[in-house]
Order: structure tokens, then C-alpha cells, then sequence
């Protein structure tokens, strides 16, 4: 499994917003087994009057299948 910044689409009221920020270990991103984890940050540019913000996590773009989160 390999999981990196290119997973994570970030949108601001229904528009893509630029992703301008991630720390190493997000870009090395690699899973050995299932159930490790990864952990670093993903920074986003986001209009300051936006008022819904949504992070899609997509594993890659042959599959379907999203997890989206929802902002505050």
C-alpha cells in the first residue's frame, strides 16, 4: 500500500484548492503493513470567506471508493 500527498484533494466550497505544503513523512507515505500508520501535515490555500472546507482522501484514481472529510 503506498499512501502520499497525491491521495488528498482539498476543496473549498465545491473548488479544488491548491495543496502548497507537506511534511516528509506524508511524502514517503509508505504503508509496509496494514494497520501502520503515517503521519505529517498537508497545508492547503483556502479563501478565507469559505465556508464549507472538504479534504477527499482517494487511494489512487482507478478506484472508486473516497473518504471525505469535513472541516470546522
Amino acid at each position: 500500500t503506498h499512501v502520499n500527498y497525491n491521495c488528498f484533494i482539498g476543496f473549498a466550497d465545491g473548488n479544488q484548492v491548491e495543496q502548497f505544503y507537506f511534511t516528509d513523512d506524508i511524502l514517503k507515505g509508505n504503508l509496509a503493513k496494514a494497520g501502520e500508520k503515517v503521519t505529517g501535515t498537508l497545508t492547503y490555500y483556502v479563501p478565507e470567506d469559505a465556508n464549507e472546507i472538504e479534504i477527499i482522501f482517494q487511494y489512487d484514481m482507478y478506484h472508486e471508493e473516497k473518504v471525505a472529510f469535513k472541516v470546522k
